[in-house]
């Protein structure tokens, strides 16, 4: 109930305060602009109207949320309350770099005799517009940067205003770098035309790039640096799961755009080489694009995979470190292999055109020859290496080579594919097969031996690729299964019964069950020590209340005792055991095979987790930001290839 009182609140309070700065930035600009009387008549009742209604609404709850909070320390120290602050300092610094962008853009226009309606941003304002948007908006960000402060000095447990503020930064982070990538294209795009013909200046190009270039390095290097100087002091900071996130996801956009940039580049030298442009002029034309977006996402891929590597190579453990590089380079192999097969399932319907006469002259079949070639030159490099470094590694007979088999990024990448290929293969050959029907129905297709041809030559392809990835997972298979038998047959438990439950025998034989091969011992410690040979056992499993009053010759032999211990609470007369719920036997059991289980493969154990803390749900949502902003980065510089011309 507190926490949905908490939403109303914060989001009724950020809404109102919404309201009360635009309003007051519509009423200052009517104040400053000679306007004609309708639209200053009309300027003027929409700010009031804002201000009159927001300022209220913003008051009322803004003031029980700090009466809230000093009241209460739960409230306080709410995960809610430092993400509203937060994100308001994002909602108005955001407006203040855009106008920022819009002054600076203006003023280049000016300088360079450029109208400012060409302008990318702010093209039918004027300065006061953007000086008033920045006063209000700096305004209130001052008056909720003191308050952040005094929560930071104030508050105890930093943990929920350190989780989101690396959220902020790093959301700072991406949103500086897409001005800087938007600019240094736009920089690019003005000198390609120059090498082309000195004479041919693109005034336009110039200020935009220009603009978005030096207000996009000014702030991508005063954020950037803020959370490079946060690492160097805070370890947390440095080991955050957040901050890989975001190198992981810049290094694969930087090399998801990077690849397809050279895709078009290499479509059209391939145009080019067979004579599909009238002059080298027309060529560098048609790569203007492509060129301008290659330039500063490969520097993005280098810069920030450079970052990536730095960062997991602070790794000391080597079986950490392979399985982050094999995160990284999954996605890639999988980009890598989709681009391959469609490559070479648009040349399966080339040849299939030229054998069936479709293709009557070179013209009809240069493009799409082009097309299918480049696609599969660009997939069959990334895939061979991407794809042999995850083969290497899987290949090894270690612990990597075994962690990499049965890593769930592994397994989950060859059952995509292969899901993918089924899918694909049942589509096919249900096309195949409905034109064969209507063909002995007497409706076929004009072209039906054509269309046949082409859906059997595009089964066999997704036949072949089939068989490989499913030779690789049981190739995968065998080889785990092989290592499987080695642990258990070298892996020991000892089982220690008391006389209170049954649990030690139906655990006994269901280890011999789900490991076959183990040695298992059941013991009833009584007046007799156990054997000394049992000290040798790799793990034993011990009931809560045998843990608790143990005998005496238990208690000396667990002294000697170097392996590893599995406690298991069972129901024990007098206590009670805080934070773990009531099991039956059947529970009980299931876990303590688990953790054996675990132990006898040399896996870590995994127990239960303690449900969502706050920490979880600052990572949580970083992880969907930086999956909602990567998709946005992505399609708006993909846009760009046909955006601002």
């Amino acid at each position: 109930m507190r926490v949905v009182r908490r939403l109303y609140f914060y989001l009724i309070a950020l809404i109102g305060l919404e309201a009360v700065i635009w309003g007051a930035i519509s009423l200052a600009r009517t104040m400053v602009e000679q306007l004609p009387l309708l639209g200053t008549l009309a300027m003027l009742a929409g700010g009031l109207s804002a201000v009159l209604v927001g300022l209220p609404v913003f008051l009322i709850h803004w003031l029980v949320i700090q009466r809230d909070a000093r009241q209460d320390e739960d409230e306080k120290r709410a995960l809610l309350r430092a993400i509203f602050l937060y994100g308001v300092r994002l909602a108005t610094l955001i407006p203040v770099a855009h106008n920022l962008l819009a002054l600076v853009n203006r003023t280049l226009f000016s300088w360079l005799d450029v109208l400012p309606s060409r302008a990318w941003l702010g093209g039918g304002q004027t300065i006061w517009d953007n000086l008033i948007a920045i006063a209000v908006n700096w305004a209130v960000w001052f008056y909720f940067d003191h308050v952040l402060r005094n929560e930071w000095v104030n508050c105890t447990d930093v943990n929920h205003l350190a989780g989101v503020r690396r959220l902020y930064r790093y959301i700072w982070v991406i949103y500086t770098l897409v001005l800087l990538v938007i600019g240094v294209r736009g920089l690019v795009k003005f000198i390609l035309p120059l090498l082309e013909s000195p004479s041919l200046i693109m005034t336009e190009w110039l200020g935009n790039g220009l603009t978005f270039s030096l207000v996009g390095a000014a702030l991508f290097s005063w954020s950037w640096r803020i959370a490079q100087r946060a690492c160097s002091i805070d370890k947390a900071e440095a080991d955050s799961s957040l901050r890989l996130g975001v190198l992981y996801v810049l290094s694969w956009a930087g090399a998801a755009l990077t690849l397809l940039s050279f895709g078009s580049i290499l479509n059209n030298l391939l145009r080019l080489a067979l004579g599909g442009f009238a002059s080298f002029s027309e060529f560098l034309t048609e790569i203007r694009d492509a060129f301008a977006l290659l330039i500063p996402m490969t520097i993005v891929w280098l810069y920030f995979g450079g970052e990536r590597r730095r960062q997991t190579g602070i790794e000391t453990e080597e079986l950490r470190w392979a399985t982050q590089e094999r995160f990284y380079l999954s996605p890639l192999a999988l980009g890598g292999l989709s681009a391959l097969v469609i490559g070479l399932w648009q040349l399966l319907g080339v040849l299939n055109d030229l054998l069936f006469g479709k293709l009557g002259s070179t013209l009809q079949l240069r493009d799409p020859l082009v097309d299918s070639l480049a696609t599969l030159l660009i997939g069959l490099i990334l895939w061979l290496v991407t794809w042999l470094r995850l083969q290497t590694e899987s290949r090894r007979m270690d612990d990597i080579g075994e962690s990499a088999r049965r890593s769930v990024v592994r397994r989950g990448y060859l059952y995509l594919v292969i899901f993918v290929l089924v899918i694909a293969l049942m589509a096919s050959a249900g096309a195949s097969i409905y034109r064969a029907v209507l063909q002995l129905l007497g409706q076929g297709e004009a072209d039906f031996w054509r269309l046949l041809a082409q859906d059997g030559e595009r089964t066999a392809l997704i036949v072949v690729w089939l068989s490989y990835h499913f030779s690789v997972l049981r190739r995968d298979g065998e080889l785990v299964r092989e290592n499987l038998r080695k642990r258990y047959v070298a892996f020991s438990v000892l089982i220690l019964r008391s006389a209170e439950n049954d649990f030690a025998e139906e655990l006994a034989r269901t280890i011999n069950q789900q490991i076959p091969g183990a040695s298992v011992f059941v013991r009833q410690p009584g007046g007799e020590p156990l054997e000394d040979e049992l000290l040798s056992v790799k793990a034993v499993v011990i009931p809560s209340d045998l843990a608790l009053q143990p005998p005496d010759s238990l208690r000396l032999w667990l002294s000697a005792y170097r392996g590893e211990r599995i406690f298991v609470p069972v129901v024990v007369a007098g206590w009670i055991c805080l934070g773990a719920a009531e099991q039956s036997l059947r529970e009980q059991v299931r876990e303590a095979v688990q953790a054996v289980r675990q132990l006898a493969e040399g896996q870590p154990l995994r127990t239960a987790g303690r449900g969502f803390s706050a920490s979880t749900v600052v990572t949580v949502l970083g992880w969907i930001f930086l999956v909602l902003i990567s998709f946005w980065l992505v399609m708006l510089i993909m846009s760009l290839f046909g955006f601002l011309d």
